[in-house]
């Protein structure tokens, strides 16, 4: 089984919009006040190919960013081959590096 855990780290009280989806699963829209965390599990398809991806919305931000790839070996090293930690902030989209328990800027706002 893995695990996505996405939290909302916005500084200035905005509420974060999230809609995650799979090619087989859409997990509908979530929205998150300032410190909640919404979280999913799942397990890999037969193929080897489980690839997860959300559009992230702030106030005046938004993205759509693969949270979770099976194919990327870098990727999954970071979240210790079962369980991803995402924090969405001001100046972008960290994710936890579960080794060393730091937070490394994964992704840039793109608008």
């Amino acid at each position: 089984k893995y695990y996505v855990h996405i939290s909302n780290d916005f500084s200035n009280g905005n509420q974060l919009t999230i809609h995650c989806k799979s090619r087989d699963d859409d997990l509908g829209w979530h929205v998150l006040q300032v410190s909640e965390e919404w979280s999913w599990t799942f397990r890999e398809n037969i193929y080897g190919t489980t690839l997860f991806w959300c559009n992230l919305i702030g106030e005046n931000h938004s993205a759509s960013v693969k949270v979770f790839y099976m194919y990327d070996t870098e990727f999954l090293k970071m979240c210790n081959y079962k369980e991803c930690f995402w924090s969405v902030r001001d100046d972008g989209i960290y994710l936890k590096n579960d080794w060393t328990a730091s937070w490394s800027l994964w992704y840039d706002w793109e608008h």
